[in-house]
């Protein structure tokens, strides 16, 4: 495995991870908070709608560039 595919590999896993971050930001700003905004559900739509694929194409590119 080439340090590219590392890299790749790696950036792919942010991605993954940043939906879920979005998430429980804004659920803990409506459970603890009290402070439900319109944008809390905006917010996590986005982030799950652009994260995830972004995820998959570069899970693909590493795997193919073997």
């Amino acid at each position: 495995m080439s340090g590219v595919q590392q890299a790749l590999i790696i950036v792919a896993i942010v991605f993954f991870f940043i939906p879920f971050i979005v998430w429980t930001i804004t659920r803990f700003r409506t459970r603890v908070l009290q402070r439900y905004a319109p944008w809390h559900r905006l917010s996590v739509i986005i982030a799950f709608g652009t994260c995830l694929p972004i995820f998959l194409i570069l899970l693909l590119v590493a795997i193919l560039a073997l």
